[in-house]
């Protein structure tokens, strides 16, 4: 069973602000999104701001129009959804790991889950993430 945290929690985001790890968001018990960070509460922070939507279009037609189109759908469609339901999303901790198993770890549980959020959850073959240094 896994412990829920509200998202929209400041107290609650702070508890995890360090913590290394894979993450699920999530609506009514269900899990909508999973994501991996080195800053599990900085990044439901990010995935819960007010402007996060916006940001989010913004960026999209920025890349259309500087001709180096990404889709950014999937994620417009989240930060949509945390919009309109902003007061029941939770999140949690799926598991705590190192930086060099994120990837791995996140695409795991993906593919265990398969979250109606997560591109990578239905793109085969799985794209993982590499951070900037």
């Amino acid at each position: 069973m896994l412990t829920l945290y509200s998202a929209d929690s400041k107290i609650n985001q702070k508890q995890f602000y360090t913590t290394s790890g894979i993450y699920a968001i999530c609506y009514e018990e269900k899990i909508i999104y999973i994501g991996q960070s080195r800053q599990i509460g900085k990044r439901i922070a990010s995935h819960m701001s007010k402007t996060k939507l916006e940001r989010t279009i913004k960026l999209q037609q920025r890349t259309i129009e500087e001709g180096r189109p990404i889709n950014y759908q999937y994620a417009i469609k989240l930060y949509q959804f945390i919009k309109e339901n902003r007061k029941d999303i939770k999140f949690c901790i799926l598991k705590e790991c190192s930086q060099q198993f994120l990837n791995s770890e996140e695409e795991k549980f993906i593919k265990l889950y398969t979250p109606k959020f997560n591109y990578a959850g239905i793109k085969i073959p799985f794209i993982s993430y590499s951070p900037k240094k």
